[in-house]
């Protein structure tokens, strides 16, 4: 019967040392990802910590009534968690609002979200009774007009917020935004077609206006005929062509 095979002592303890070295490097590697695990799961809960909700949702840019619109456009709400809250979408929300030019939303740590906005500015009325709405120099149409306003109006069908006036409409925005503020201020209404535009002032003076070129030149022949003292005596200015505007003025029967 063949003998048991002898095992050199230092062999044998080099093997038994090796295996131990693997069963500690097991163990190092299963206590590092229970860490890593422990970690991920705290980190994970504490995100969702009511210490990490949406406390405030500050409003940038705009106020009252425009703020509240901003704020529910947004969908973010107090008692969200603020981890999961996704400023590109908020903020495109945000922008399919009409009178909206540009929106940024922004996250607050630990519990605040900031939606900063850029309104768009109107500069006219079209539409008449409670269907008109105020429109920019676009002719977007931005919300609906309120009584009080003092924006010249258009002698054009008001279009469904969000959507923009045509044909000759749009040359009148365009022109009236190039004015000067305290310019188009005087303006009470705008009319005609897009090649010979007809202003009409608060005061009941009419301006022949043409088209929308040289309108710098245009506003600055109109502004220093309206300074002239004999104003009141106005019945008509043409600034279609700058360099030889004209005026006509009231007759006696028409005083």
């Amino acid at each position: 019967m063949a003998g048991t095979p002898l095992i050199d002592p230092r062999l044998r303890d080099r093997r038994i040392e090796v295996a131990r070295d693997r069963g500690r490097r097991r163990l190092r590697r299963v206590l590092a990802l229970v860490a890593v695990l422990v970690v991920a799961g705290a980190a994970l809960a504490a995100t969702r910590s009511p210490l990490l909700d949406v406390d405030r949702v500050v409003v940038r840019g705009v106020t009252g009534d425009q703020a509240d619109q901003v704020r529910e456009a947004s969908g973010v709400v107090r008692g969200d968690a603020l981890v999961d809250v996704d400023p590109g979408a908020a903020s495109r929300r945000i922008r399919q609002v009409p009178w909206v030019a540009s929106a940024t939303v922004v996250r607050r740590w630990p519990d605040g979200v900031e939606l900063r906005v850029q309104a768009r500015r109107p500069v006219a009325v079209a539409g008449t009774g409670t269907a008109a709405v105020q429109v920019d120099a676009t002719g977007r149409a931005l919300a609906p007009a309120v009584e009080t306003t003092d924006l010249p109006t258009l002698d054009a069908a008001a279009p469904e917020l969000g959507a923009r006036v045509s044909g000759a409409a749009r040359t009148a925005v365009a022109v009236l935004a190039a004015l000067p503020d305290d310019l188009r201020g005087e303006v009470a209404e705008v009319g005609g077609g897009a090649r010979d535009l007809e202003l009409v002032l608060r005061d009941g003076i009419e301006v022949a206006w043409g088209d929308d070129g040289q309108q710098t030149a245009k506003a600055d022949a109109l502004a220093a005929l309206l300074s002239q003292r004999d104003r009141p005596s106005f019945a008509r200015v043409d600034v279609s062509v700058p360099r030889a505007s004209t005026v006509t003025f009231r007759t006696a029967a028409g005083e």
